[in-house]
């Protein structure tokens, strides 16, 4: 049976109980999205270092009572505004402390995220386009993983696509309270992560007031009240830390941590400036393939304004950011709301008959997925055909299995695009291949990571039969973080030979946690006085008594 019939059957049953299409698959989408960001969501161990540094700090926060400075391991971190933070610290304090907790609100956020993009869609063109644009973010492969882990990329740009969507609403009614929410998201996004929640939104939105040639807009932007009421939300936080810190904080966050890491690169985060772009080309998948598409045709038809803002929005995101020293693959996350209602834009125009030239466009979209999709499916293939370390199998292999998945996807849904045009079957081939993608993310790939993470088993281990009169010593541990927090006792970390030969000679019962590789390089006298106590990844859990 066709698509469209089977639609229409569909949503003339649902109608016999008042419940409209839109409204319908607006419940879809929210479910979906439930669904791939929260199954499993706490299974994994903590990342390091990010997951284990802000769930660290909130720990601190509470355990201090101190909610406007943080700390990380007793001492004061000048790094990132506390918004998030805050939320997570709240939720941990009422329901414990765990990976679930730590990730929830980026999860929370991610799902926002989606509802918003379908909002900004749906004002910003029709109410089809916000729901496809929906689905193809909470889809997309960067964002079905960032949306499972606690970094701040997500609960960022949900403050600068609120923004940009009451931007909108203010644009067309006018309503003083359209204009005050703007800068209230904004001021919200900047307390979230920074100044940059609302440098790209004032640098996009004002580029393209006087481009459009809507400078009555323009002059009636009454900046300074504005950013007042972005200050009040986002910049008293800044005001109250200088206050109390002085240069100390200044030149932390204001020069190192801001300026200084758009100048120059941080924390060894360097990129050329097309590091974006296999970023994007990864990261969008499956809707990379429509994208260059989409956004060319949005160029030719700027002579509608919502069309040249989109354009100037990835435009402005893709610069910005391309020109910083400091480059992560997150950064680029606000770039993809944006860019799913672009390629939405294009295939309902294409699905409703709006633009002629789009049947000859909407076919090269698919030609190209069918080949990005056969070049996902021979690089999974040569992946199981090479050798790697063994330490390497179950990660390569989750790999392999994901590559194949969206190949798979994509091919079914191009051969029936070519079969038959006209037809929606091949989108929703591609947004159920990411949901099964998802599911498998979840299930075997986040989770078998953690085989490269041992330091949470280790942990356990140790607090299984941890007694307070025994020593906890670490040997050449890389991530101390992860230990600190999973095992929440004193343990003292040796970098050298003499140190730990010094503290093997106590008459304490100690625990020494090291990598294998380096206990091998211990010698035979360290070695026969150790005993092997627990084994996790290529880390090592020994012990001076039996």
């Amino acid at each position: 049976m066709d698509l469209k019939i089977l639609r229409n059957i569909v949503t003339a049953q649902l109608s016999k109980f008042g419940i409209k299409q839109e409204k319908t698959m607006l419940l879809v989408l929210m479910a979906l999205s439930f669904i791939m960001f929260f199954y499993k969501l706490g299974a994994p161990s903590l990342f390091e270092t990010d997951e284990v540094i802000y769930s660290q700090v909130a720990r601190e926060m509470v355990r201090t009572g101190d909610w406007i400075t943080l700390h990380l391991f007793s001492k004061e971190w000048f790094i990132h505004p506390p918004f998030y933070l805050w939320l997570t610290a709240l939720s941990s304090f009422i329901f414990g402390f765990s990976e679930f907790n730590t990730r929830l609100w980026n999860a929370v956020f991610a799902i926002g995220l989606v509802y918003v993009t379908y909002l900004l869609g749906k004002k910003m063109f029709r109410d089809g386009v916000g729901l496809l644009a929906g689905f193809m973010l909470a889809t997309s492969m960067q964002y079905i993983l960032q949306a499972r882990m606690a970094v701040f990329d997500i609960p960022l740009v949900f403050f600068e696509m609120l923004s940009l969507l009451f931007f909108f609403y203010w644009l067309e009614d006018k309503l003083p309270k359209y204009y005050y929410l703007f800068f209230l998201s904004m001021g919200l996004a900047v307390l979230m992560k920074g100044p940059v929640g609302i440098a790209l939104p004032l640098i996009a939105v004002i580029t393209y007031l006087a481009i459009s040639g809507n400078l009555r807009a323009l002059f009636n932007f009454h900046m300074i009240p504005g950013l007042a009421i972005a200050y009040l939300v986002g910049g008293t936080w800044y005001t109250a830390e200088i206050m109390m810190h002085g240069r100390g904080f200044i030149d932390s966050v204001l020069g190192f941590y801001m300026v200084g890491r758009y100048l120059i690169p941080i924390e060894s985060h360097y990129g050329p400036w097309y590091f974006y772009i296999p970023v994007l080309i990864i990261g969008f998948t499956p809707w990379i393939c429509f994208l260059p598409y989409s956004i060319t045709y949005q160029w030719k038809n700027r002579g509608d304004s919502d069309n040249l803002f989109s354009v100037l929005w990835m435009g402005t995101v893709l610069l910005f950011f391309s020109l910083a020293g400091t480059k992560l693959p997150g950064y680029i996350m606000s770039l993809y709301p944006l860019a799913a209602i672009s390629t939405s834009k294009m295939i309902q125009d294409y699905f409703s008959g709006e633009n002629s030239g789009l049947q000859e466009l909407i076919p090269r979209t698919y030609k190209t997925l069918a080949i990005y999709s056969t070049l996902l499916l021979v690089i999974g293939a040569l992946l199981k055909v090479f050798q790697f370390p063994d330490i390497y199998d179950t990660f390569l292999a989750d790999v392999y299995v994901t590559m194949t998945m969206i190949g798979i996807g994509g091919l079914i849904a191009s051969l029936w695009f070519f079969k038959r045009r006209g037809s929606a079957f091949p989108v929703i081939v591609l947004v159920v291949t990411m949901l099964v993608v998802s599911i498998y993310t979840a299930s075997c790939t986040m989770i078998n990571l953690d085989r490269f993470k041992p330091m949470k088993a280790i942990s356990q281990k140790i607090n299984s039969q941890y007694l307070s009169n025994e020593v906890i010593i670490g040997y050449k541990v890389m991530n101390q973080g992860s230990f600190i927090y999973y095992l929440d006792k004193p343990v003292i970390w040796i970098s050298n030979i003499i140190e730990l030969r010094e503290q093997l000679n106590r008459t304490e019962k100690i625990l020494l946690i090291t990598n294998e590789r380096d206990f091998l390089g211990l010698g035979h006298d360290n070695r026969k006085s150790l005993f092997l106590v627990y084994k996790a990844g290529e880390m090592v859990l020994l012990s001076n008594q039996k």
